[in-house]
């Protein structure tokens, strides 16, 4: 797989008659990493529904396109929840989407993309209803790379399990964005992950919604989650979106 350059240019998004995104700019290097933060209920999922082509654009231009040979581009999408069917085993939720062209071509794949996850391989004939929270997201995340993605969308992929599940689930995402090479947008509301994970973070507000700010995060890999430089990253990035959400940080969190 390879990464894809997605561009949005003046991109306009309406819901019914509700204009969610207006004159939204952006372009996305292949391979890069980009973050979304914002207040609840800008659009940033709205957004990420475009890139996937489930939401369309009112106005504007968006193109994503894989820099090899301009061939359509193939794109996952890792939700909140693992959203894994019940009446499948866990390999079988991922061999379901496998490329291949044989039951056992697609099942060898998906052996593959769980092993990649660093998912027990007792896990790989379990139930969803057998693995913990942390392990039905990293199948989730098997499932999206197992399609071989160039484009990666990730939409608070880590919100539902606790802290230090999370943790490991976003170093578990870097090595696979460093292994595979895709470019990867995550929507998140943990300004931690957003700058600790990406190259850059884009800051959605207003109503409606477009890019008030963009955080180039240049601090080298391998990150340290305690490196001065991204504490003063997330103090910028929380400072805007204090002035995004029009009241202090400190008095929405109850301190």
């Amino acid at each position: 797989m390879t990464g894809a350059t997605v561009r949005l240019e003046g991109v306009r998004i309406g819901l019914g008659d509700h204009l969610v995104l207006s004159d939204v700019s952006l372009v996305i290097p292949a391979g890069s990493f980009l973050a979304i933060v914002g207040p609840s209920g800008v659009g940033k999922t709205t957004l990420l529904r475009a890139l996937a082509g489930t939401v369309p654009l009112r106005e504007g231009r968006l193109s994503i396109e894989r820099p090899q040979d301009g061939s359509a581009p193939q794109v996952a999408f890792v939700f909140q929840e693992p959203r894994l069917l019940p009446w499948l085993r866990t390999s079988e939720n991922v061999a379901l989407v496998a490329p291949g062209r044989s039951a056992s071509e697609r099942r060898q794949r998906a052996y593959a993309a769980l092993a990649a996850v660093h998912l027990p391989e007792r896990a790989f004939s379990a139930w969803p209803r057998q693995l913990s929270g942390g392990m039905a997201q990293r199948a989730a995340l098997a499932r999206a790379l197992v399609t071989e993605p160039d484009l990666l969308l990730l939409d608070e992929p880590f919100s539902a399990v606790d802290a230090l599940t999370r943790l490991r689930l976003q170093d578990y995402l870097l090595e696979l964005w460093e292994r595979f090479g895709f470019t990867a947008v995550l929507v998140t509301h943990d300004v931690d992950e957003a700058v600790y994970l990406a190259d850059r973070v884009v800051l959605l507000g207003g109503r409606p919604a477009t890019v008030q700010e963009s955080f180039a995060v240049d601090v080298p890999r391998p990150r340290d989650r305690g490196d001065a430089r991204l504490a003063a990253l997330r103090a910028r990035v929380l400072g805007a979106l204090d002035r995004e959400a029009g009241e202090p940080i400190a008095a929405a969190s109850g301190q």
